[in-house]
């Protein structure tokens, strides 16, 4: 157990160097990902915290492998690629795996495919989040257990990031998972660890894929505005402020009347000693997002 956690730390400690020779990096993923791991995970041990920790160690080792190695193994082609995703969909399924080591494959896989052409990135990207999307419509469906599936789709959807302006498919992965999003929202909404992990994951993928974003902005402010009615959360009000801090500025009219439209609406902007909506509104356009977030906060 301990010899081959060794040799892990070692790829892991190494990864840098290896990441930067493409026969290299894949002949490391392989040995990492197909024998290493898990051989791990078979060698019986009557203490379970060294196991785990011997895990952890290489599915550390093979996320930042893969990080670094991206920049090799893209150029390589999208069936080099695939056989990364492929495999390591295998490996994020087995539930002897912790929720936690799982959640470090599947940001490796979110590597693999950042740095790809948009085709081939969705492609791919959806190769491992439909699986996680499924499993998790399937358990809410059925009012299962969602706690790790939750996790494991949230990390999966943001761990995709592309250069500034390759974020389409972002967006587009992002889009077709929303009746998933919205699901989670309407049946957990008031649930305080699912919604900030939901909101958290959302916000940070508009983030990142800003220049694209316009077609989930309206959908994701209309669940905010709907979810902070139904159960008040401090994560709701972090995700407008999130928003308006990205595109309060904006010149186009539809994106600022949205977010307009969003704090008119909210609840607590027309009670207290926090002003109205309206005049929220007024600030915003005068005086642009940040004058008005400091004042509002």
């Amino acid at each position: 157990l301990l010899l081959r956690a060794g040799a892990g730390r070692l790829i892991h400690y190494t990864s840098g160097y290896l990441g930067s020779n493409g026969q290299m990096c894949v002949a490391m993923f392989q040995f990492m990902a197909q024998t290493l791991l898990p051989d791990l995970l078979r060698i019986p041990c009557n203490d379970k915290t060294l196991t785990k920790q011997c895990v952890t160690g290489v599915t550390t080792g093979l996320y930042v492998l893969v990080s670094e190695g991206a920049k090799v193994l893209c150029p390589q082609g999208e069936a080099v690629v695939g056989q990364v995703i492929t495999t390591l969909n295998t490996l994020i399924a087995n539930t002897d795996i912790s929720v936690e080591n799982r959640s470090s494959l599947l940001m490796a896989a979110g590597a693999a495919v950042s740095r790809l052409e948009a085709g081939p990135m969705e492609t791919l990207a959806k190769a491992f989040l439909t699986p996680l999307a499924e499993q998790l419509t399937q358990l809410i469906t059925q009012r299962g257990d969602v706690k790790t599936h939750i996790k494991l789709f949230f990390v999966g959807l943001q761990s995709i990031r592309p250069a500034p302006s390759s974020t389409q498919p972002l967006i587009s992965l992002l889009s077709h998972c929303w009746p998933l999003v919205e699901l989670v929202f309407q049946t957990y909404g008031s649930n305080d660890a699912i919604m900030q992990e939901a909101c958290h994951c959302i916000a940070s993928v508009i983030a990142v894929a800003r220049a694209h974003a316009v077609p989930v902005l309206q959908p994701y402010l209309q669940l905010l505005v709907t979810g902070f009615r139904a159960s008040p959360m401090i994560f709701h009000l972090g995700s407008v402020r999130t928003l308006t801090g990205l595109f309060g500025s904006t010149t186009d009219p539809n994106i600022r009347q949205g977010l307009c439209q969003a704090w008119k609406r909210w609840p607590w902007m027309c009670t207290g000693g926090w002003g109205t909506g309206n005049s929220y509104c007024s600030s915003l356009t005068s005086w642009g997002c940040t004058t008005t977030l400091w004042r509002a906060g």
